[in-house]
């Protein structure tokens, strides 16, 4: 007489909101290149050449189940680094002739706090730019909704002006009144300047991904 040992249901996501859906972003950076070439006369010549990077939801979903706060934004930031380093071309320049430099970098704190170090980077001309995504944003804590269309800098946002003896005046962001402001929520994005350096606190405290449950045995039943 055969019978049923056990049954058990496989491992099912929890009932619930993403927790940044695929199609909303996650980060774009925008940078410039020193290109490279040659005129008619054989001259070597060089002009300014833009690049930008979108990573949305969908592009790290993988990796926003199955880490914490800390692996997350390592892995964000690594994908932003190797585009960079993809796009390049050999002789192609990443600083202009006094070193200023064309594009964003982010590091990382001995206490675990992520920096968008904004030091000597070219935000004026060859304009640098970062958008983190607005939900992204607002459920990690940088910036928190005060009423409808109306927004704050949340407790996790900070901006660094340590060692700063004149407030730099922010260039490349325009409020609604064409003002410069250091940030801003635009549609689905929030725009930092890059005239000042800036700190993400608590990363891991508030990153919040989908979890799953377990695998469940619902019975076991004996052969006899």
């Amino acid at each position: 007489m055969a019978g049923m040992v056990s049954l058990s249901l496989p491992t099912i996501p929890v009932v619930g909101e993403d927790f940044v859906g695929n199609a909303e972003p996650l980060l774009y950076v925008r940078w410039h290149e020193r290109v490279y070439d040659k005129d008619d006369q054989g001259n070597d010549v060089w002009f300014h050449e833009r690049r930008e990077l979108t990573l949305r939801g969908q592009d790290m979903k993988k990796e926003m189940a199955s880490s914490t706060g800390s692996q997350f934004f390592h892995k964000l930031v690594y994908r932003y680094q190797q585009e960079r380093a993809k796009r390049t071309q050999p002789k192609n320049k990443w600083t202009e002739k006094d070193g200023l430099k064309l594009y964003p970098t982010f590091e990382w704190t001995s206490e675990g706090d992520l920096l968008l170090n904004t030091t000597n980077v070219d935000y004026k001309r060859q304009a640098a730019r970062v958008s983190w995504g607005k939900s992204l944003a607002l459920k990690m804590g940088w910036i928190e909704q005060v009423s409808p269309g109306q927004y704050r800098l949340g407790p996790n946002l900070l901006q660094e002006f340590q060692g700063i003896s004149t407030i730099p005046i922010p260039t490349n962001v325009l409020d609604a009144s064409k003002k410069p402001t250091f940030w801003k929520v635009d549609g689905d994005y929030v725009v930092l300047s890059l005239s000042c350096p800036w700190r993400i606190v608590n990363v891991n405290d508030t990153f919040r991904p989908r979890r799953n449950f377990p695998p469940r045995v619902l019975c076991t039943c004996i052969v006899m």
